[in-house]
């Protein structure tokens, strides 16, 4: 009996293209005329590996790791015996921190009924994140990067989940920071008033730290404060006064010298001016 030569080879492929640093792949050996019974000879980056199996499992794959694979065929008459496979290079992605910041559109503190936006800054998102608002624990918004509300209430506090469409991720989805706001009820009614347009002037300026505040077309309750250029407050009071236009003489000069910003909230209307104080 004459048996014909047979070609002996070996193919081996990884069960994922890419993984993510720390997890474990798979590799599988297809052999061609390997006989009931051959065996494998595995390596990683030339270094002998794993067991006589037609499956290595790589725990802790390294981007750039280089596996193949030899096959003793247990046929008996093959041109060439043992066969070497293809050598598969591992692709390993390293694991991403996503994160997420919330931002108000105005100072914490504001008054009730007026517009805030809260909009959220991220690092590794992808492409494609979804946004998860949570007011109170509650969800709102519409799964955009930016939330928008005239509702909100004294102690209200805002938070936002941000899942990344980036694959490896050391945690995916992670939660912003979050923001408790100050409401105060500053709207009132002036029935003399016959504009809504709030008008804020301020004298002299810049100052060594006294100036003279004026506010006209205001209601009667209104927000005053100071800011620095970190967006601290400095000052803050809540005026209510029946006389508009609406006259007082503001002494910063124990603040140090710099600039800062003057905020006026009058019902929905916000008004900054830029002090110096020298």
């Amino acid at each position: 009996h004459v048996e014909s030569l047979l070609t002996a080879s070996l193919s081996i492929a990884a069960d994922a293209g890419t993984v993510c640093e720390g997890n474990p792949v798979t590799l599988t050996a297809t052999p061609i005329n390997g006989g009931n019974s051959p065996s494998y000879l595995w390596t990683l980056n030339g270094v002998v590996v794993g067991a006589n199996a037609p499956t290595l499992l790589v725990g802790s794959p390294v981007d750039g790791n280089a596996v193949q694979c030899a096959m003793t065929s247990s046929k008996t008459c093959v041109v060439q015996n043992p066969v070497a496979s293809n050598s598969v290079a591992l692709s390993v992605l390293e694991n991403l921190v996503a994160a997420a910041t919330i931002q108000p559109s105005v100072d914490s503190t504001i008054c009730e009924g007026q517009t805030v936006v809260f909009t959220a800054s991220t690092s590794n998102a992808g492409l494609s994140p979804s946004y998860a608002w949570l007011l109170n624990g509650q969800p709102v918004g519409n799964g955009a990067a930016d939330f928008t509300t005239d509702a909100l209430k004294d102690q209200d506090v805002v938070v936002c989940y941000l899942t990344s469409s980036e694959t490896c991720l050391v945690e995916n989805p992670v939660l912003s920071n979050s923001v408790a706001v100050s409401v105060e009820i500053c709207g009132g009614t002036n029935e003399g008033l016959t504009s809504n347009s709030l008008e804020v002037k301020v004298s002299p300026n810049p100052s060594s730290g006294k100036f003279l505040l004026e506010i006209s077309n205001s209601s009667t309750n209104f927000v005053v404060k100071i800011l620095n250029t970190q967006g601290q407050i400095a000052f803050k009071s809540l005026e209510n006064h029946t006389n508009v236009p609406f006259q007082q003489e503001l002494d910063f000069s124990s603040l140090s010298k710099g600039i800062y910003f003057l905020q006026i909230i009058s019902g929905t209307q916000i008004r900054v001016q830029k002090l110096v104080l020298h």
